[in-house]
């Protein structure tokens, strides 16, 4: 028997242990090959936007992703066969021969699993192509093979597999011998932890789900503080709690799960009640030992989630958030001296009737206030034609409402014999990229200020009824642009800004997100089962003894399975559980931010997800039953 052969026979005959991540490998390929074929196919790249640049960066989270899970799994192998490993050092294998093996060992399981994540490619991946297709609004596209995307693939995962597995080994065939066959595979040793580190855990999780809140903070308390409003509006906070939740999850993980099944353990009239006391005591071990897998899983899959959630709630908002920035469903902006500016406002009117829109036009002179025109003023009597406002602005004197956000009671000068005092701010009707700064004046004052400022600009305001449809907005839209062009872009004294183009630009960008998003969710809650799985199912070959011991004893099978599941469901729900908080409390800060709700879309999909994630319990569930029954039947 060869080494080949040698390597080949230990994965045949630990094919359990090694499935969850063999599958896992597959899918991180399927992946990489459709982004790479989505990257290479040449019509995709005709549409909107750079779809190869985007395909491109996914490809590289995928790699990048490849590289952490495959080293935490690989290692993790390696370190249960480290006993293996010294025998046969130590029965004459060489250094230089085990490295082969393990070697042989990880390419066979990467081979394969290349092979077969490129064949599902191939067999679905017209399908997903045709998907990114509609998304970017291609009626057609033909049938492409990717070969450039096969090579890339074989080739990447290929030195990805050798060079983590050539990694691992050097760091195996570092020890020395005696510490090989020295491992101590029995994991129910002594724990250890801190109470502090516990208690920490919990203040920096809390602490977080706070600052995900801080809006809400801000409300329930009537004093200001400039602390808590510098932290609303920071840019860091983002990242402030995601660290704060991260490190807390892992000290939850590592350190408090510990301190609270001890803290069990001592209450004995809890403890000592059935079978507790053998499923709780055996559990402090299984929590210490698989802390770290919990966290890893816990954080994979809250990523999914939030990912997921996340990026197919934002394409319900899209018209929302389009409608904050772009007021208005057409802007024309008129920049004098502007000689089409008639024709231009006929054609647009005509083109909107013959689509069949319903709509309100206002016109609104603006004086350009300095030669950068990013401060304009605009009457009264213009902008309560215009805004949707009930309430009407009334202004006298001097007084003046600012469109952007200035503050209250602030008085500006804006000539050397004209003072201004802002009194109220208004939404602004412009979109929101247009002007630095807007004031709203009475008549009397804009006539005034229209002596000393030029009349550079007319903003023309169209405003659709509610019937209309967005495929009328778009098809009177592209009329729009085809006949009258971009504007000042080319040459003309006049910019056009019509709200459906953004919109779909928006949804275009979110679709695409979501497209990746679900792709790297897939991948990240494959790769938490498959850790979690085979952890688990270590755990059950280390303790064979114990349930052999227990069943000789006069403990059922049945029992002791039940002893299991009870340990199995904790282990399994505890990250699900922590990754749906993490989740609703990430969806309650982005619909602050979008200030939409989307709570709708996150239940339905949280469902979703929650379904696959009890249908994989109880996969797993069976399978270790079965497991278990089979270790007792044998002895």
């Amino acid at each position: 028997m060869n080494l080949r052969d040698f390597a080949k026979n230990n994965i045949i005959r630990d094919k359990e242990t090694y499935i969850g991540y063999w599958l896992s490998c597959i899918f991180t390929v399927f992946v990489f090959f459709i982004f790479s074929v989505n990257q290479f196919h040449p019509e995709l790249n005709q549409g909107p936007g750079a779809v190869a640049t985007i395909m491109g960066s996914a490809q590289v989270i995928v790699v990048l992703f490849a590289i952490f899970f495959l080293g935490l799994s690989i290692n993790s192998f390696l370190a249960r066969r480290e006993n293996m490993f010294g025998v046969l050092l130590m029965m004459g294998m060489s250094k230089k021969q085990l490295r082969r093996l393990i070697i042989i060992e990880n390419m066979i399981i990467g081979f394969s699993a290349i092979i077969v994540g490129i064949l599902l490619g191939l067999a679905f991946g017209h399908i997903l192509v045709l998907l990114m297709a509609n998304i970017i609004n291609l009626s057609s596209i033909s049938f492409y093979f990717p070969i450039e995307s096969i090579i890339v693939t074989i080739v990447a995962f290929s030195i990805l597999f050798f060079l983590i597995a050539f990694f691992r080994s050097q760091v195996i065939l570092k020890r020395p011998i005696y510490n090989l066959l020295d491992v101590n595979q029995n994991e129910y040793g002594s724990i250890r932890y801190s109470r502090f580190l516990s208690i920490t855990a919990i203040i920096l999780i809390l602490l977080g789900y706070a600052l995900a809140n801080i809006h809400l903070i801000n409300r329930l308390i009537p004093q200001d503080f400039d602390l808590l409003n510098t932290l609303q509006n920071s840019d860091i906070l983002h990242i402030l709690i995601g660290g704060l939740v991260t490190i807390g999850m892992f000290l939850f993980f590592t350190q408090f799960s510990k301190y609270f099944t001890d803290k069990v353990r001592r209450n004995e009239e809890y403890y000592l009640k059935d079978t507790r006391a053998l499923w709780v005591s055996e559990l402090r071990y299984r929590l210490s030992s698989n802390s770290k897998t919990m966290f890893i899983s816990a954080l994979l899959l809250t990523v999914a989630f939030i990912t997921t959630i996340g990026t197919i709630a934002l394409n319900s908002t899209a018209a929302d958030e389009v409608s904050e920035t772009t007021p208005f469903d057409i802007s024309y902006f008129s920049f004098q001296p502007n000689e089409k500016e008639e024709d231009n406002i006929e054609f647009i009117n005509s083109n909107l009737s013959e689509a069949g829109i319903s709509f309100q036009l206002n016109s609104v002179p603006i004086l350009q206030k300095g030669d950068n025109g990013r401060e304009i003023i605009i009457s009264q009597e213009d902008y309560n034609s215009a805004s949707n406002e009930n309430e009407k602005i009334e202004l006298t004197g001097n007084e003046v409402v600012s469109l952007s956000n200035g503050g209250s009671q602030e008085k500006i000068s804006i000539t050397d014999k004209i003072t201004i005092t802002i009194v109220d701010n208004r939404p602004n009707i412009f979109d929101s990229y247009r002007y630095r700064d807007i004031y709203v004046v009475n008549h009397e004052l804009f006539s005034q200020l229209a002596q000393i400022y030029e009349h550079k600009q007319t903003a023309f305001l169209y405003h659709f009824s509610d019937t209309t449809t967005d495929e009328q907005a778009r098809q009177a839209a592209t009329v729009n642009r085809e006949i009258l062009g971009s504007g000042r872009s080319e040459g003309n004294d006049f910019l056009l800004i019509q709200k459906i183009e953004r919109v779909d630009l928006e949804r275009y960008t979110y679709q695409v997100l979501t497209y990746i998003g679900i792709m790297l969710s897939v991948i990240f809650i494959l790769a938490a089962g498959s850790l979690i799985y085979f952890r688990l199912l270590s755990n059950i070959r280390g303790s064979s003894p114990t349930y052999t011991n227990l069943f000789k004893i006069g403990l059922s099978i049945n029992k002791i399975q039940e002893v299991q599941r009870k340990q199995f469901t904790i282990l399994f729900f505890a990250p699900l559980l922590f990754a749906i908080v993490n989740t609703i409390f990430a969806v309650n800060m982005l619909s602050y931010l979008l200030a939409a709700s989307i709570w709708k879309q996150t239940i339905m999909i949280a469902l979703v997800l929650l379904v696959i994630q009890i249908l994989y319990f109880y996969f797993m569930n069976n399978r270790f039953k079965a497991k278990i029954e089979l270790i007792l039947t044998q002895k």
